[in-house]
């Protein structure tokens, strides 16, 4: 219940006599701080209110310095350099760097004592080597009458003192070159290598040498 409006004016009234008055007459005290005390006040830490320093932002990572990226760099041209060298070593092994092998002349087949390549009677020998059961030997025929025909249509000049790798050269614009090549390891393997030809993978090799031979047809009927 709120107080009756003369109730109100009294209290106001008395506020106002509570108040201080100054008299005619009268000046204002002086209410200037001490500069002294002031600066008492601003060295005593218990008023340094928020004037605490902030903490410093973290230092960001250090940064690679420019000599670790050249060593970074000479590292990377190292291995990619080791690589290209490998890359290229594994090539010319195949070709270049392959030790060269003489192909045979037949007077290096047992019992053979002809030494023109162009003078054996192949299909015979071949025929004679498989009723043998020496297909290593078959092998070894097959290819000379390879050698035969492929210089009988000019496309090889067959000699004695040759290796597979020149006779591959000298095919070099030829489309047989890489089937010749394919026969050739087929050779080295089985020849070089006295690889004692199982009798269930001779027909297989066969075909190759057989396939080789129609090719070759094609020549000599152009």
């Amino acid at each position: 219940m709120s107080q009756p409006v003369p109730y109100r004016l009294a209290w106001i009234g008395l506020l106002l006599l509570m108040l201080p008055v100054l008299l005619p007459g009268q000046t204002a005290p002086d209410r200037r701080f001490d500069p002294e005390a002031l600066e008492a006040y601003r060295a005593d830490p218990d008023y340094a209110y928020g004037l605490e320093p902030l903490p410093e932002a973290p230092e960001p990572p250090p940064r690679l310095g420019a000599g670790w990226l050249a060593v970074w760099k000479v590292f990377m041209y190292v291995v990619v350099g080791g690589v290209l060298i490998l890359l290229l070593y594994m090539i010319l092994s195949r070709t270049i760097l392959r030790p060269a092998r003489r192909v045979a002349g037949p007077s290096e087949l047992p019992g053979l004592k002809v030494e023109d390549l162009q003078d054996l009677p192949y299909d015979r020998l071949v025929q004679e080597a498989e009723v043998a059961g020496d297909y290593r030997r078959a092998v070894r025929l097959r290819f000379l009458q390879t050698l035969k025909r492929l210089d009988a249509i000019d496309l090889i000049a067959w000699r004695d003192n040759k290796t597979n790798q020149d006779y591959y050269y000298e095919l070099y614009d030829s489309p047989l070159r890489h089937d010749f090549e394919a026969l050739s390891r087929i050779y080295d393997y089985v020849w070089y290598g006295h690889f004692d030809l199982p009798a269930e993978r001779y027909p297989l090799l066969r075909t190759r040498f057989e396939a080789f031979q129609s090719r070759l047809n094609a020549y000599e009927t152009a």
